[in-house]
């Protein structure tokens, strides 16, 4: 037997046996009496899963250019694809160019409005049964223009 069949028929033969012999026992064991669970409900919890055990994507507000009609606009089309959470992750850029706000003016990081909309999206998250977190990610406050320029992190060159 050369090496190329005995490598194709022993992969063969290997993914016939872990397709085929556990499952029977799997689900035979699930068949037993007193056993919580059937297989169609195990299917049903993993075809439908509660939102807590759904994927979650980090959602990014790219120099605080928000609008609270948009955020709960995105929220419920996440909501729609399936997805059980978010993790906010603001991201202030500081202001290099007069003109670059593309339409839309970043809200101040921390202020009034900022923090209004921020609980308008956990109370639609909420609502929707999404979890949502905030994190400190890039742009926050590391380089905001609002932080002095001491207090901004800094690199060492070694």
């Amino acid at each position: 037997m050369d090496r190329r069949r005995f490598i194709s028929e022993s992969t063969l033969a290997a993914a016939g046996w872990l397709t085929v012999s556990p499952v029977r026992v799997l689900a035979a064991s699930f068949e037993r009496p007193g056993y919580p669970y059937r297989v169609n409900k195990l299917y049903d919890i993993f075809r439908d899963p509660a939102s807590g055990y759904r994927p979650f994507v980090r959602w990014w507000w790219n120099g605080n250019k928000v609008e609270v009609t948009e955020l709960i606009r995105e929220l419920h089309l996440l909501k729609e694809a399936g997805i059980g959470g978010v993790e906010i992750n603001p991201v202030a850029f500081p202001s290099r160019f007069d003109g670059d706000d593309l339409g839309i003016p970043s809200v101040r990081w921390l202020s009034e409005e900022w923090s209004r909309m921020l609980k308008v999206v956990f109370a639609e998250a909420k609502r929707l049964d999404m979890t949502c977190d905030l994190i400190v990610g890039s742009g926050w406050p590391f380089g905001a223009e609002d932080i002095a320029a001491e207090e901004r992190s800094q690199i060492v060159v070694i």
